[in-house]
């Protein structure tokens, strides 16, 4: 595959692309989409009314399959306007240098760039929390108080819309999931973490700790705890992935032995 611009910046260089097209397998089973429509390799993936992009967009998943890049492009916008869906292209190491160049002859712009992280996962004993604190496993209704109750990963998008959107969203998940949430002596939630297992992967999602709560090794306790249960459950690794200026989350899972196996972005026309 030639590199192109987009790899050069966003570091798709000597990546293991087995790792990567399993990692973004996993990404789907994790978080399924209402619709999806294959095209060969390539899957437009919708989820009307839910704001999410990772379920709104269109992915592909063989770095070698471009042939009829620009004719496939539009047919794939065409059908993401008859369902009145915003269209984006999720750029990962597996998109096809012909798509890459075809989008940046259109000049797209390229935004949103985050982290995908991964280690390999072992049962490394009990989470290590203050006295009086535990954490619980909830079923998903539960959790989604718990999650709302600490603020979620951004408390400014703690809305009823959001919130509804999420758990639809998670509903939908065939797979066991792991709702975790750190309570303190009175059952208060003070922390969150969700997890999916599907098969050899553990998915890490929605860390969330509340502001008030910070600085007490929750997010370290949680996450340690679901790799211990992933492993018991048969997961090999785990894998998550963070916002591209998330510092101190990377930081976070650095300590952790997470390490960055790619990147991606959105892209998506010009207004």
């Amino acid at each position: 595959m030639a590199i192109t611009e987009a790899e050069d910046l966003y570091g798709a260089k000597d990546v293991d692309f087995p790792l990567v097209f399993r990692l973004e397998q996993s990404n789907v089973n994790c978080f399924p989409a209402l619709m999806n429509h294959l095209d060969r390799t390539w899957i437009s993936r919708l989820y009307p009314d839910n704001p999410s992009r990772r379920i709104n967009s269109l992915n592909c998943y063989d770095p070698v399959d471009g042939v009829d890049a620009a004719e496939r492009l539009e047919a794939a916008q065409q059908l993401f306007r008859r369902h009145n869906v915003p269209f984006h292209v999720r750029w990962t190491p597996l998109v096809p240098a012909e798509l890459d160049e075809e989008m940046n002859l259109r000049r797209w712009e390229r935004y949103s760039d985050s982290s995908v992280l991964e280690r390999t996962i072992f049962a490394l004993g009990e989470a290590d929390l203050p006295d009086g604190y535990r954490i619980e496993r909830s079923d998903l209704s539960v959790w989604m108080k718990h999650f709302e109750a600490v603020g979620g990963t951004d408390i400014s998008r703690v809305t009823p819309e959001a919130l509804a959107s999420l758990k639809g969203s998670l509903v939908c998940v065939p797979l066991e999931k792991l709702c975790l949430s750190v309570l303190d002596a009175a059952g208060k939630p003070c922390a969150v973490l969700l997890g999916v297992l599907d098969g050899d992967c553990l998915g890490i999602f929605d860390v969330a700790t509340d502001p008030a709560e910070r600085r007490k090794g929750f997010a370290h306790s949680l996450v340690v705890e679901a790799q211990r249960m992933g492993a018991e459950a048969g997961a090999i690794r785990a894998w998550l992935q963070v916002d591209g200026k998330n510092e101190a989350a990377k930081r976070l899972y650095g300590v952790l032995g997470y390490r960055e196996t790619y990147r991606y972005h959105y892209c998506r026309p010009q207004v």
